[in-house]
């Protein structure tokens, strides 16, 4: 039986320490700061504006801290083209912690969120305030993120739907793809690795790895949905676009050729 290391020991301590302050920092904001912005922020636009704004800057506190404490590092290559007007950017979804790294330095993003995290009064206050889409009805949200992006919003959404477990194919959910298709929105694309795995689905935040974890992000080339616009009918362009979606992200995880 392997012994745990003295760094494995304190970075258990570590993701511990962050799992608590990320609850007690939601629930901060849910008591203090959501209440009062509703209160002086009628408006639900400019109430979603500000609200984006206190969670991209609690979310990059909490980044920093993770750094800090040693839990994770992390590089984002091309986080400067992120958060630009009428932008649907697509991720794939390794581990928990690649939301909070998204929404933390994407400027102004709505976000396609689980319908869970909306019956959660942790977090429902937060979700509400800054607008984000609530992926339970599959239709109503398609065309609530087409609206937006025809608004100028910029939209962060998972094509998995849910984090993908170690060692199994990625599935592309056609939300995504009939999002990209309807809107004509600029579709940037975000490869998210994550080396050691670290949080991911089926496996307890406790049982970190041996190494410290390296969270990398890197914003792509734009992805060109019009060759699939001029499919009919329109399940059938979805379809084409999701799938050229999927392989496009597939091929990022392929390691390189030697």
């Amino acid at each position: 039986m392997t012994r745990p290391t003295t760094c494995n020991v304190s970075r258990v301590l570590g993701t511990a320490l962050c799992f608590v302050t990320f609850g007690i920092g939601a629930l901060a904001l849910a008591v203090f700061v959501w209440p009062v912005l509703t209160l002086v922020s009628r408006d639900p636009r400019v109430r979603a504006r500000r609200a984006r704004r206190v969670v991209r800057v609690t979310l990059r506190a909490f980044v920093a801290m993770m750094h800090g404490l040693r839990v994770l590092d992390y590089s984002f290559t091309g986080k400067e083209r992120l958060g630009q007007p009428g932008q649907l950017v697509l991720a794939n979804h390794p581990t928990l912690i690649d939301a909070v790294m998204l929404l933390a330095f994407v400027r102004d993003a709505s976000c396609v969120a689980k319908s869970a995290l909306f019956a959660s009064p942790l977090f429902r206050g937060a979700l509400l305030a800054c607008g984000y889409i609530d992926s339970r009805y599959t239709l109503e949200m398609i065309e609530e993120a087409t609206l937006r992006l025809r608004a100028g919003e910029c939209v962060v959404m998972f094509p998995e739907a849910t984090r993908t477990r170690p060692g199994q194919e990625a599935t592309f959910h056609r939300g995504a793809a009939s999002i990209a298709l309807r809107s004509g929105a600029r579709v940037t694309p975000v490869f998210i690795d994550c080396d050691p795995p670290m949080l991911v689905k089926g496996r307890p935040w406790y049982r970190v790895p041996a190494q410290r974890p390296r969270l990398t992000l890197r914003a792509g080339e734009d992805f060109d949905v019009t060759a699939f616009a001029a499919l009919t009918p329109p399940p059938r362009a979805s379809h084409a676009c999701n799938q050229a979606l999927l392989a496009l992200f597939a091929a990022q995880r392929r390691p390189p050729a030697r």
